[in-house]
């Protein structure tokens, strides 16, 4: 295709070209299910939207027909430097009440071929995982200015110098509206971080993120 993202046939190939067509024509984004890196952070000058799940193979696909499991057509967004992120256990000190050790797993790597891996097995009451990645190169991917709608996309391996996935800015004015989204494995103050605008998530889920202050 042309890479003029007016159709699935020409769909655009990076998600920076998709925010650049959307923020000179307006219209919204659909995002075809795969794993798309972006390691700049993007700032939005106009009202922002986006919607995950797509087969991305029909053009008379609709909102109805999205399929937003990891063995359908998810939407990941992630960052290249993630790309061998592993879970690591947390767990209790047996020696002190106040401190964690980690553990890393060898070889159970979060996201891959277009799905998540889930976390292995609980071992313990204090057990907890959260990512490997050294990725202290990262940063937040959607800086929210002006208002934004961010519908079934999943956010993971953002690294410690994000200010979360999605940084939604004190004079944000406009509602930001954050449905059905997935934060998985995040290193990066939680997955969202809210500098005081104004934004609603609705049936999101937050799963093994951490909020690193000190690396």
């Amino acid at each position: 295709g042309d890479g003029s993202g007016t159709s699935w046939a020409n769909a655009c190939t990076t998600l920076a070209d998709a925010v650049a067509k959307q923020s000179e024509s307006g219209e919204p984004i659909y995002a075809a299910g795969g794993v798309y890196y972006q390691d700049a952070k993007l700032t939005f000058t106009r009202s922002f939207v986006i919607y995950g799940g797509f087969p991305g193979v029909s053009e008379s696909e609709g909102l109805e027909d999205r399929d937003f499991s990891y063995t359908g057509n998810a939407t990941i967004i992630t960052q290249t430097y993630s790309n061998n992120a592993k879970w690591t256990r947390y767990f209790q000190d047996p020696d002190s009440a106040y401190s964690l050790k980690t553990e890393k797993t060898d070889t159970l790597i979060i996201s891959e071929e277009g799905r998540i891996n889930p976390p292995p097995a609980f071992t313990g009451d204090w057990d907890t995982f959260g990512t490997s990645a050294a990725n202290s190169k990262g940063s937040q991917i959607f800086t929210v200015s002006s208002g934004a709608y961010v519908d079934n996309v999943v956010f993971t391996g953002f690294g410690y110098n994000a200010n979360g996935s999605i940084f939604v800015i004190s004079n944000t004015t406009a509602p930001t509206e954050i449905i059905g989204c997935t934060f998985i494995g995040n290193a990066s103050r939680g997955g969202i971080l809210n500098g005081g605008g104004k934004a609603t998530l609705t049936d999101c889920k937050f799963l093994f993120n951490r909020q690193e202050s000190t690396v």
